[in-house]
C-alpha cells in the first residue's frame, strides 16, 4: 500500500519530550515541534506505481516540502528551516555502518516493520 515517512527534526530537548507524550500529531503539532522536516512516499519493494499519484510527493519518492508546507498542504505556522532526506542503507554493502543508498524509495529493499522497545538511553542512529 502507498505511505508516507516523515522525519521531524526537533532541536529543544523540552519539545522533544511534548513530543514523546504524544499519540499522534496534527498540523499544528507538526509547526510547533518539527524545526526542520522531510521523508519519503509512495510505494516500495521495486514498485512500477509512480509516487507522483499521491498529493505531495515527487517524480522521486520524496515528501514535497516548502518553508510553510508539508506534501502539497500548508501548515500554518510553519517555518521549517533545512533540508531532511531519509535513504535506505545499501544492502549490497557487507558493513557494520549504513552506508547509504542513493536509490529512490520505491527501489528500497522490501522491508519488515519490527517495533523497536529499545529506552532512550539504548537509541542509537539506525
Amino acid at each position: 500500500s502507498d505511505l508516507y515517512v516523515l522525519a521531524c527534526l526537533v532541536w529543544r530537548p523540552s519539545a522533544f519530550a511534548e513530543l514523546e507524550g504524544l499519540d499522534e500529531l496534527d498540523d499544528s503539532d507538526v509547526a510547533s515541534f518539527c524545526q526542520s522536516a522531510g521523508g519519503v512516499c509512495g510505494w516500495t519493494c521495486d514498485s512500477v506505481l509512480s509516487s507522483e499519484l499521491l498529493e505531495g510527493c515527487t517524480a522521486q519518492s520524496s515528501i514535497e516540502m516548502t518553508r510553510t508546507s508539508l506534501a502539497g498542504r500548508e501548515i500554518p505556522g510553519a517555518d521549517f528551516v533545512g533540508e531532511v532526506q531519509l535513504k535506505q542503507c545499501d544492502s549490497n554493502v557487507k558493513s557494520e555502518h549504513c552506508e547509504t543508498s542513493m536509490e529512490s524509495f520505491r527501489q528500497w529493499t522490501c522491508h519488515n516493520c519490527l517495533w523497536d522497545d529499545r529506552t532512550e538511553d539504548d537509541m542509537r542512529r539506525l
